[in-house]
């Protein structure tokens, strides 16, 4: 008896844990974003040597590479976004929303090869980011003005999460010759829409198994009691 009250009450907690739990989808906003260039102050020689932009007015995520006129020169654009909300979370959707402002058909000849790379944020950007080599997504911008589909980066940011990192980033980077392409321009922000399942943490888990245990044990023990008072029929 004790043992069939035990498996219905542990029966009981699991199926209500596992009902409570629901997905909620958040949009997260940048912590901050840069633009960097090698060329333009210093040699065009692959080293980045200046930060463009201030977060507080709102930057433009810029990317050029080897224009047609005057000296050659890169842009290169981060973005970082706080995910430490998502700690103990099951991620099962990451986009990345990138909306076009200015293209390559409107000023230089060729059109842009974008590659997206991830790497791991602190929440300001710097010259060392624009190195990140995880590369997470390659294609020409075919479109013209507005937003991107969606980018799916769902493994990243899994993996993130299950690191443990507060903070994920992500380079723009232009790859075509004499092309370029300015992304998002002051409030008008990159998007990082995420659905994700909070998961209940096992210490708690434990606990409330052991609270229906000891509740288990003393039902039964005073059912046996019980039964055990009654006269024969």
């Amino acid at each position: 008896m004790k043992k069939l009250i035990y498996g219905i009450l542990v029966a009981v907690c699991f199926s209500l844990s596992g009902l409570s739990a629901h997905a909620d989808e958040i949009t997260l906003i940048p912590a901050d974003m840069h633009t960097a260039c090698d060329g333009c102050v210093g040699p065009f020689d692959g080293v980045f040597d200046t930060l463009t932009g201030e977060p507080a007015v709102g930057v433009a995520l810029w990317t050029t590479y080897d224009p047609p006129f005057g000296m050659p020169f890169e842009e290169r654009g981060a973005v970082e976004f706080n995910i430490s909300g998502l700690k103990n979370s099951d991620v099962t959707s990451a986009n990345l929303m990138l909306n076009i402002v200015l293209f390559s058909g409107y000023m230089l000849p060729n059109q842009p090869i974008i590659q997206i790379y991830g790497y791991v944020g602190d929440g300001t950007i710097g010259l060392d980011d624009m190195y990140a080599s995880n590369l997470l997504y390659t294609s020409p911008l075919l479109s013209t003005l507005g937003p991107l589909p969606p980018i799916d980066v769902t493994p990243f940011i899994r993996s993130m999460v299950a690191e443990g990192h507060p903070f994920a980033g992500f380079l723009v980077r232009d790859i075509a010759p004499q092309s370029g392409v300015l992304f998002n321009f002051k409030d008008d922000v990159p998007k990082l829409p995420v659905i994700a399942t909070a998961i209940p943490e096992p210490s708690s888990l434990a606990l409330l198994v052991i609270g229906l245990a000891a509740l288990s044990w003393k039902l039964s023990s005073k059912l046996v009691r019980t039964l055990g008072a009654r006269p024969p029929r």
